[in-house]
């Protein structure tokens, strides 16, 4: 049985006609010729699709809406949500999650010679929530100044007038054993400290010096004046920077 070839084909004897050549280019198939059938599996490589395709993103597979795709422990492409600390919405708009900013996610120097981020701490007093007997008083809203802090200022804001039985109760806040971060003022004080609408930006305690704390801190405040707190609401604000 004969087989005939003229390139780029041939001809077996049984008349079956099979590519011989890698010559063959548009010229020599009819327009439509090829299709899916025609196509081995597993032949197209990435090195055949021009550069310039353009291929359509409609063409790739389905992805769940609001999905990414990321590479797998196996190294495969693979359709993921963002989840953890942030949420990924279809038009591309990342959310940070409420509270997924913390003192550790912040950069700081840590006593380290170089640009340094300064930072905030707010605390929340209310009576309604934390009470008023005359003494240290815990704050159920404020936040952890880490340990080495070196806190450099103090400001706070009166949401609701202080009251005690006579106004003689008075407020400080400080920091569990590291010291006052402001001067006790009576709510009777000139000036109304501790009435509503009531803000001030002191200095550090009676000396003006910085507080440096020697262990991670909550923010707390001290009645005293022999009365207790029976109305009031403000909130604390300190900045201070991370050291060694």
């Amino acid at each position: 049985m004969s087989t005939f070839k003229f390139n780029p084909m041939q001809v077996d004897g049984d008349g079956a006609f099979s590519i011989v050549s890698a010559d063959l280019t548009a010229a020599e198939i009819a327009t439509g010729a090829v299709a899916t059938a025609e196509i081995l599996d597993g032949t197209i490589l990435n090195a055949d699709v021009d550069a310039a395709a353009a291929i359509a993103y409609s063409k790739l597979a389905a992805l769940t809406d609001g999905n990414v795709l990321v590479g797998s422990g196996a190294n495969v492409a693979t359709s993921v949500s963002v989840s953890g600390d942030a949420t990924l919405a279809n038009t591309g708009a990342l959310t940070i999650a409420n509270d997924a900013v913390t003192e550790a996610k912040v950069v700081d120097s840590a006593g380290v010679g170089g640009l340094f981020v300064p930072k905030m701490a707010v605390a929340v007093y209310d009576f309604d929530v934390d009470g008023g007997t005359e003494g240290v008083i815990t704050l159920a809203s404020t936040a952890t100044i880490p340990d080495n802090a070196i806190v450099t200022g103090f400001m706070y804001e009166v949401l609701t007038t202080f009251t005690s039985s006579g106004d003689a109760a008075t407020i400080k806040v400080n920091l569990p054993t590291d010291g006052d971060l402001s001067v006790a003022a009576a709510i009777s004080a000139a000036g109304d400290p501790w009435d509503a609408g009531a803000s001030s930006f002191s200095k550090i305690n009676s000396t003006g010096l910085a507080v440096k704390t020697t262990a991670a801190r909550a923010i707390e405040i001290t009645t005293g004046g022999g009365q207790d707190i029976t109305a009031g609401k403000a909130v604390f604000f300190l900045t201070y920077s991370v050291s060694q």
